[in-house]
């Protein structure tokens, strides 16, 4: 599997609810250069974005082989609704196919973690996201918040890995393990965003806003060029113009050693999202 740079830097909508908001922030997207974007597998959203993009992409001289585009599958969706599941987000973005397609969670829908089912509704819907790749209507497809023992699951049964795995990814869940694991698998680990790309106590963290002052960077700039140093892609997201463009003024400034190793160096860990591991 090539990876693709365009993967390393994508535009988050997922949390966009509004059709004014999402047109303000693809077109500063658009704009400043991001062509890649990540969407939340909810009907509305989705449709909002496909809207968009339709209407936008003419008017910056672009088309739709130019832009980069992530789908999701509910969990809701899973097993024997996977293929209806994955012509629906095309209609509602739009489009005829998807750059990326990736499971949103490695259980069942409402399912008790701790059973086993989990790995039944894992496999059957992985099988169907392979035959989606293998009949061409999707170009890559992906997993979110999987865990090693997830992932082993697909290799185990000689299933083809995972191009990307979007999970927490943060100097306060660094996930040695696992990004060892997926480099050594050739698989792309992304970073979750959150609502304004970063939890407000990671932007707030005494280290980070250390770095950021002695280089006189943002937050988010550090935090987003500390985990593209790490070789794992990033989702900035925002409906703030300001913000949209200072998260992709990324390659124009370097954090060296003494930096990262600063920033390596916090110990604090704590996870702000839902804790994947629990699930069978």
């Amino acid at each position: 599997m090539e990876i693709n740079f365009l993967w390393y830097l994508v535009i988050g909508v997922s949390e966009i609810k509004d059709f004014q908001n999402v047109c303000k922030s693809v077109a500063v997207a658009l704009k400043t250069g991001y062509r890649s974007f990540e969407c939340n597998p909810i009907c509305e959203r989705e449709e909002n974005f496909g809207l968009v993009l339709q209407e936008l992409l003419p008017k910056f001289n672009l088309k739709r082989c130019d832009v980069f585009i992530i789908g999701k599958l509910h969990p809701k969706n899973y097993g024997e609704n996977t293929e209806k599941a994955f012509w629906q987000t095309c209609r509602n973005l739009k489009t005829d196919y998807l750059d990326a397609y990736l499971m949103q969670w490695p259980g069942g829908y409402n399912e008790d973690p701790d059973n086993d089912v989990n790995l039944i509704i894992r496999l059957e819907t992985w099988k169907e996201m392979i035959k989606l790749k293998k009949n061409g209507r999707v170009r890559n497809i992906g997993v979110c918040n999987f865990d090693i023992k997830h992932l082993e699951d697909f290799k185990s049964l000689e299933l083809d890995v995972p191009a990307i795995n979007q999970v927490e990814f943060h100097p306060r869940c660094p996930q040695k393990n696992l990004l060892n694991y997926c480099k050594e698998n050739n698989i792309l680990l992304q970073a979750t965003s959150f609502k304004n790309t970063f939890h407000p106590l990671l932007l707030s963290d005494d280290t980070i806003r250390f770095v950021g002052n002695k280089i006189n960077k943002t937050s988010a700039q550090v935090l987003l060029k500390w985990i593209l140093n790490k070789g794992v892609a990033v989702i900035p997201q925002s409906i703030n113009p300001k913000d949209i463009i200072n998260n992709y003024l990324l390659y124009d400034f370097f954090l060296e050693k003494p930096e990262m190793d600063s920033i390596d160096s916090i110990t604090k860990r704590e996870k702000y999202l839902m804790n994947p591991s629990i699930v069978f």
